[in-house]
């Protein structure tokens, strides 16, 4: 059985729609929100956060338009590679970033109010990998919200990934990690996108060999 303890960082990011429409083409009004996407967050703990009032169950964006949903994700570790059931072991940090129109309020200008979690009460994106075995979350998620009512969801995860391995080249082994994120809903619809993320490592199974031994 291999192991890995070195320290691997590494950050990715996508955007993604979320929403039963066709994807093909994007509105020019949507570049709006891509840059507000990956704009800084600006935590600030004194603002006031949204009203649970304004809070609902339903996508922030009309039926027919996407929400976009960005997907930011950092490697901390790399805490373990096992040959025997095929699976990678991760500290990562994912973050969700969309807007909801609904919790704006113009008094928190660029900064992001720290607010607590709403649970059920609000509309918030499921993003999962498909080949996900299983996740352990480290602390309380973080849920922000800017002036605009752009939304940051953090969470510190970590993460058991499905993972072939090839070890015919071993001990020189050469391997390439590559898993897809897509929303999770409700129904099948063929125009829900799906963002492949490749992350790719280097490791020699002889030097792991002797530093673990």
């Amino acid at each position: 059985m291999l192991a890995a303890t070195s320290k691997f960082t590494a950050g990715v990011a996508v955007l993604l729609a979320a929403g039963l429409s066709a994807l093909s083409a994007t509105p020019v009004a949507a570049q709006d929100v891509r840059a507000d996407l990956v704009s800084p967050v600006n935590p600030r703990s004194a603002l006031a956060c949204p009203s649970p009032d304004v809070y609902s169950r339903t996508r922030p964006d009309p039926p027919g338009t996407p929400t976009l949903v960005g997907v930011a994700m950092f490697f901390h570790d790399v805490s373990n590679l096992n040959d025997g059931d095929q699976t990678i072991t991760a500290d990562v940090t994912v973050m969700l970033r969309w807007r909801d129109t609904r919790l704006a309020d113009q008094t928190r200008g660029d900064a992001s109010a720290d607010c607590p979690v709403p649970g059920t009460n609000l509309w918030v994106p499921v993003i999962e990998p498909d080949n996900l075995r299983s996740r352990q979350q480290y602390y309380e998620p973080r849920f922000l919200v800017n002036g605009r009512g752009t939304i940051t969801y953090a969470r510190r995860l970590l993460v058991q990934i499905a993972q072939p391995l090839d070890l015919r080249a071993f001990p020189f082994d050469r391997h390439e990690w590559r898993f897809t994120v897509w929303p999770v809903v409700s129904t099948s619809d063929p125009r829900i996108s799906r963002i492949a993320l490749t992350v790719s490592f280097n490791f020699e199974s002889r030097k792991l060999d002797r530093r673990f031994r």
